[in-house]
């Protein structure tokens, strides 16, 4: 008698909820990489304008954002953009073909918002019991 073999499938939900936190992560992703690439143009900036005000800043040899490395952060911005395209065109089709509320909507309040400065009780009135009800 010989094992069977292992194996795995993820549900429609699942698929979901792994579009949502890829959609997340790529979306940090994308956000440091724009933050490495704004640094290094700002150093470029701020070192071009020191170097117009006096020969001084021209002299020092100070090296500038190294192209290859720009080209591949701008390469790295293009590709993390794109797979989040992607992503969340997929994550919108799951959440519409299982008809589930999109993340962050407030799909997870709860059912009864007490008004402000209310006592906090679980007791609800007969008149609230009796709206509940219908």
């Amino acid at each position: 008698m010989g094992l069977e073999p292992i194996s795995v499938e993820l549900t429609d939900f699942a698929k979901l909820e792994l579009l949502r936190d890829e959609e997340e992560r790529l979306s940090e992703e994308l956000a440091e990489v724009e933050r490495a690439i704004r640094a290094a143009l700002l150093d470029t900036t701020r070192r071009e304008f020191l170097k117009s005000l006096s020969p001084y800043y021209a002299a020092q040899a100070q090296e500038g954002a190294d192209p290859a490395k720009m080209q591949e952060l701008d390469s790295r911005r293009q590709l993390v953009y794109a797979t989040l395209s992607t992503v969340t065109a997929h994550r919108t089709q799951y959440e519409e073909a299982l008809g589930s509320p999109e993340k962050g909507t407030g799909a997870r309040k709860s059912p009864r918002a007490k008004p402000p400065g209310s006592k906090s009780s679980n007791f609800d009135s007969f008149e609230d019991y009796r709206h509940s009800r219908g």
